[in-house]
């Protein structure tokens, strides 16, 4: 089990990471969309926590329940999280085992980089793809608590899937241009 400590090294490792960026009019269309994501991700979360204390503040103080607060949550935690991904994994920030990119030498290590990417791209079409199937049915659908067809809430995977597709194609086109990936 891992100390505070160890996690705490853990954030700085990632934070001294340096992230690359293309440049030029393209790098700025990267970089504007990248931004635009993270913005999304932060007011999903504000939106998340105001939700919350209003609630709280319903309940206890004025004695009625929100119908609609925990639906909101929860749908807003998938797009949360399904945004947050692409951020995490274009961060480096995501769960990996590097034991095995160690202990390869440095064209071997980037080979595995370049599948691992791959793999990230491939898994961003695969939940593009299917969730696109599953909102063919659950247009007809309604949320008990909201009131919106269910469509809407799953679109949130195929934007993030998209988005997480989007930046494996980034570390990709970095790669080939040269830049090491973040």
């Amino acid at each position: 089990m891992q100390t505070s400590s160890e996690f705490d090294a853990i954030g700085e490792e990632v934070a001294r990471k340096p992230m690359t960026v293309l440049r030029g009019p393209l790098g700025t269309v990267f970089s504007s969309i990248h931004r635009l994501f993270e913005i999304a991700v932060i007011a999903l979360f504000a939106a998340m926590v105001f939700v919350a204390l209003w609630q709280v503040v319903n309940r206890f103080l004025l004695g009625s329940s929100l119908s609609w607060s925990e639906e909101f949550q929860r749908y807003a935690h998938i797009w949360l999280i399904f945004f947050a991904v692409p951020i995490g994994y274009r961060r480096g920030a995501h769960i990996g085992v590097d034991i095995l990119q160690n202990a390869l030498g440095p064209r071997k290590a980037l080979f595995l980089d370049w599948i691992i990417d791959l793999a990230w791209l491939l898994l961003g079409a695969a939940i593009v793809v299917s969730t696109w199937a599953l909102m063919s049915v659950a247009w007809r659908q309604t949320s008990a608590g909201i009131g919106i067809t269910m469509d809407k809430v799953y679109f949130g995977l195929v934007v993030g899937g998209i988005y997480l597709i989007f930046t494996a194609l980034d570390r990709l086109l970095q790669k080939t241009l040269g830049a090491s990936a973040a």
